[in-house]
């Protein structure tokens, strides 16, 4: 009995994997809009910086991020708020958003490499 033909990429089905991370982002983007106004511009600046921090080599990337390399990140963040916005808890929330920023892009990069 012959084995029906198959295509090579058919022989290895992780061809959903792509659309697994795009369900996901779409997922991230639709529950994003109901972030608050404020920690909605905070995200934006989150990610702004760490559009500027990827590429080989970058602190977002190593294995262990030093505590005082990404205290400077978000120290950099909260210059860019507006002198009105700061709060106490400020520090605080872009701390936390800018970890979580980290993960999902080391995530995303170790997922597809």
């Amino acid at each position: 009995m012959q084995i029906p033909y198959q295509p090579f990429y058919m022989q290895y089905p992780m061809y959903d994997i792509f659309d697994d991370y795009s369900n996901q982002m779409k997922d991230y983007e639709y529950l994003r809009q109901f972030y608050p106004k404020d920690i909605g511009k905070i995200q934006d600046l989150v990610e702004e910086e760490c559009d500027k921090l990827e590429y080989d080599g970058s602190v977002m990337y190593d294995e262990y991020p030093d505590r005082i390399g990404m205290l400077s990140i978000c120290s950099n963040i909260k210059g860019m708020m507006p002198k009105h916005e700061e709060k106490s808890w400020l520090e605080k929330v872009i701390e936390v958003l800018l970890y979580q920023e980290f993960r999902r892009r080391r995530e995303r990069r170790r997922r597809y490499r």
